[in-house]
């Protein structure tokens, strides 16, 4: 588990984001769908924007937190895709951890909200959940 590894959080304003492989995490469920948080045009200019998504659990379970990726579209049909997700061993994923660990009980009732705020200006992306 998660907390095992990488310690318990604990209530605060803000739950950090962790470059890390998910599969040092210990053991690891999958407890929803891949969902999509934000997306980048490197075509046009780099400009600030928020992303923002509801996750509906499928699964029961303890959710501690939330494996962030990229995957890079190459070409204009989506025939072309380089995947840095968990099943990749190679490439770290961003693992967004919990304040407090959330007991799923009760799938397709169960949701969280997760916001990505990427400021152009400084290069950073946040990531924060509600």
């Amino acid at each position: 588990m998660v907390n095992d590894t990488l310690g318990a959080c604990g209530p605060s304003s803000e739950s950090p984001c962790f470059p890390f492989f998910i599969w040092q995490c210990g053991e690891i469920e999958k407890l929803s769908d891949t969902f999509t948080v934000m997306e980048f045009d490197f075509l046009k200019s780099l400009s600030s924007c928020h992303g923002k998504t509801k996750v509906e659990f499928t699964e029961a379970g303890v959710c501690h937190g939330f494996a962030l990726w990229i995957d890079w579209v190459m070409d204009p049909t989506n025939d072309i895709v380089m995947s840095t997700g968990p099943d990749q061993r190679y490439w770290k994923q961003g693992l967004k951890l919990l304040a407090e660990p959330l007991n799923v009980v009760q799938p397709g009732i169960c949701s969280i909200v997760i916001e990505a705020y990427f400021d152009a200006s400084r290069g950073e992306l946040s990531v924060n959940n509600r």
